[in-house]
C-alpha cells in the first residue's frame, strides 16, 4: 500500500521537486496549490502525511494545521510545515498548533526523505497501538545519488530557461560579480550545488557563443 501524502503550497517547483524525490511506488502525491481547496482535502482524501506552506494565502500553514488537529479522525496525522529560509518562521506558533515538525526551502532530497520516514513511523506506531492492526512498511529509501540525479534533472528542464535568460542580461550589463546575489532570489529552490553547476555551463556556453 502507498503512502498518501498531501503537499498543500503555491510553487509548482516545489510540487514538481517533491514527486520527483518521493517517486510513485511507494508515495501518492497530491498537491495543491490553494489552502482553501488543501484544507477540503484534507477530509475527503484523509491524507496519510501533510506538507503544507506556512505563508499561504487564505488559510496559512499554521491554520491547515489546527484543521487537521481540531479533526477527530485525522487529529494524529502527522503535519510538517514548510517554510523559505529568507522567511522567520513563527517556532511558538509552530509548537501552539502542535504541528509535527517543518522544513526550510530549498530542502535536500535526504532531509525530505528523513523526516517523512521519521513522522510516518511514529503515526504507523500510533495507529497499530491504537487499533491493534499492523500498517504499511516504509520501503528502503533510494540512494542520496540517485535522489539528487533526479532533481537535477527536473529542475533542469523546468529552470534552465530562467537560469540562460538572467545569465544573458548579467553579461551584457556587467553585472556578472552579482550572479551570487540572483541565484539567491531567483533559483532560491533550487539546491546550492545543482545551481552552481547549472549556472557554470550557462556561464561557459554564453561565453563561448560571444
Amino acid at each position: 500500500m502507498t503512502i498518501k501524502l498531501l503537499l498543500i503550497d503555491d510553487s509548482i517547483t516545489i510540487h514538481r521537486v517533491v514527486k520527483q524525490i518521493l517517486g510513485e511506488d511507494r508515495f501518492t502525491v497530491i498537491s495543491v496549490d490553494n489552502s482553501e481547496e488543501g484544507a477540503r482535502l484534507i477530509r475527503t482524501e484523509k491524507p496519510d502525511i501533510i506538507l503544507c506552506d506556512v505563508s499561504m494565502e487564505g488559510i496559512d500553514g499554521y491554520k491547515i494545521c489546527e484543521i487537521v488537529r481540531s479533526d477527530h479522525e485525522l487529529k494524529d496525522v502527522p503535519v510538517i510545515l514548510l517554510a523559505e529560509v529568507f522567511e522567520p518562521l513563527d517556532t511558538e506558533r509552530v509548537s501552539a498548533v502542535n504541528a509535527s515538525g517543518h522544513i526550510i526551502k530549498p530542502f535536500e532530497p535526504e532531509e525530505l526523505i528523513n523526516k517523512i520516514e521519521s513522522f510516518i513511523g511514529c503515526y504507523k506506531q500510533d495507529l497499530k497501538a491504537k487499533t491493534g492492526t499492523a500498517v504499511y512498511d516504509i520501503e528502503e529509501t533510494k540512494g542520496t545519488e540517485a535522489l539528487e540525479n533526479a532533481v537535477r534533472k527536473i529542475l533542469d528542464e523546468t529552470m534552465k530557461d530562467t537560469i540562460e535568460k538572467t545569465i544573458k542580461e548579467m553579461l551584457q550589463t556587467s553585472l556578472l560579480p552579482l550572479l551570487k546575489d540572483s541565484i539567491d532570489k531567483v533559483l532560491w529552490e533550487v539546491l546550492p550545488d545543482t545551481a552552481e553547476m547549472l549556472i557554470s555551463k550557462e556561464i561557459e556556453r554564453l561565453r563561448a557563443g560571444e
